[in-house]
């Protein structure tokens, strides 16, 4: 929801660039959640994959 502008023209260009600036600042947060979430999602498999090795390894014995 964009808030709506209440005032003066010449004061509303400022009022935009720092609604999109505040916009793209919360897309890049966004993204960068997203690949850190990633990340995390990618160790975790890679923890469960060296921990079935590990169990597989134990059975031999």
């Amino acid at each position: 929801m964009m808030p709506t502008f209440k005032g003066d023209i010449k004061e509303y260009k400022p009022f935009k660039e720092s609604m999109t600036t505040a916009l793209e600042r919360m897309e890049l947060s966004t993204l960068s959640t997203r690949k850190l979430q990633t990340r995390m999602g990618n160790v975790r498999s890679k923890i469960q994959q060296q921990t079935a090795n590990f169990d597989m390894e134990l059975s031999y014995f």
